[in-house]
C-alpha cells in the first residue's frame, strides 16, 4: 500500500514511526487509522503509493474480481485503501462490497458464475471481514447486539458487515448467522437481554414469513427493552413496523440510526 519494502515497514514499526500492535504469535498488525495518521504526519501521497492496488478504475469490479479469485489479502488491502481515501467503512460496504456481491449473485443466476465460484467469493469476503474486524475492534462498553437471518434466510454476509461496524463502535456483536429459528432467537433475547437485535432479509425472502418473523422477534425485544433493527432488500415491502423497531436501507443509515436511538 505504501510502495516500500517489507523491511522498511518493519523498521518504521520498530522505531515507532508507524504504529502497530503484536499478535500472540509476534506478527505486526497495522490499523487503518494508524496508517492514515502516518500519512497525515508525513504528507504521504497514498494515491501515488497505492499503485496497482487501487488504480482509480471501478472499485466494484476490483472487489468482485478479488472475491471470485479467492484473494482475501488484496481484498483487505482494497478496503483499507478506500478507507484512507475518506470513505467510512459503512460506505465501503454500501457502495463497493454490496454491489460487487449483488453482481456475483446476478451472474450466478444467469449461469455466468458457477455455484463453486459463488461459494468461494462468499467465503473470501467472510474471511476478509473477520480480518478487518480484528483490526478495528475496540473494548465492548455499549452492550450486546444479536444479529440473525431468521427462519430459512440463507444470506448473512450483510449481517457480518454490520457486526464489523458494531465492534468498531464498542458493541459486543453476537452473530447467530443464517437460518436462525425464530422461537430459539426469541428465547435467547429474553434470556440474554441484549441492547439491540438486528435481522436481515434478502430480496427472495417470502413476505409473509418475514412479517411474522419481525413481529415475533419484536415481542421479545419489547419485553426486555431492546431495540429491533431490520434491513436488507427483502424489507422493501415491509411498510409497517412494530413499536421500538427501525428499518434501515443501508449500512450507513444503520450506523446513523443506531447512534440516534442508542
Amino acid at each position: 500500500m505504501l510502495a516500500v519494502s517489507e523491511a522498511t515497514v518493519k523498521r518504521w514499526a520498530d522505531a515507532g514511526t508507524l504504529l502497530c500492535f503484536r499478535t500472540p504469535g509476534g506478527h505486526r498488525k497495522f490499523r487503518a487509522a494508524d496508517i492514515a495518521d502516518f500519512r497525515r504526519r508525513h504528507q504521504y501521497d497514498i494515491e501515488k503509493a497505492a499503485g496497482e492496488g487501487v488504480d482509480g478504475s471501478d472499485y466494484v469490479a476490483q472487489f468482485r474480481s478479488l472475491a471470485l479469485s479467492g484473494d482475501s489479502d488484496r481484498l483487505v488491502t482494497l478496503v483499507a485503501q478506500l478507507r484512507m481515501k475518506g470513505l467510512s467503512l459503512a460506505a465501503v460496504f454500501d457502495t463497493v462490497a454490496g454491489p460487487a456481491l449483488a453482481d456475483i449473485g446476478e451472474r450466478w443466476a444467469r449461469g455466468a458464475v458457477t455455484v463453486a465460484q459463488e461459494h468461494l467469493a462468499a467465503q473470501t469476503v467472510v474471511d476478509s471481514l473477520s480480518r478487518v474486524r480484528a483490526l478495528i475492534e475496540v473494548p465492548a462498553t455499549k452492550g450486546r447486539v444479536l444479529l440473525a437471518a431468521p427462519g430459512e434466510e440463507q444470506h448473512d454476509i450483510a449481517l457480518r458487515m454490520m457486526a464489523v461496524l458494531l465492534v468498531g463502535m464498542g458493541y459486543s456483536a453476537m452473530m447467530l448467522g443464517a437460518r436462525c429459528p425464530v422461537p430459539d432467537l426469541a428465547l435467547m433475547i429474553t434470556a440474554d437481554k441484549p441492547s439491540a437485535v438486528v435481522l436481515s432479509f434478502a430480496v427472495t425472502h417470502p413476505f409473509e414469513s418475514m412479517r411474522d418473523s419481525v413481529n415475533q422477534v419484536a415481542i421479545a425485544t419489547r419485553s426486555v427493552g431492546a431495540k429491533l433493527f431490520v434491513g436488507g432488500e427483502g424489507t422493501s415491502k415491509l411498510e409497517v413496523l412494530p413499536a421500538n423497531s427501525f428499518k434501515t436501507h443501508s449500512l450507513v443509515e444503520f450506523v446513523e440510526t443506531l447512534v440516534t436511538n442508542a
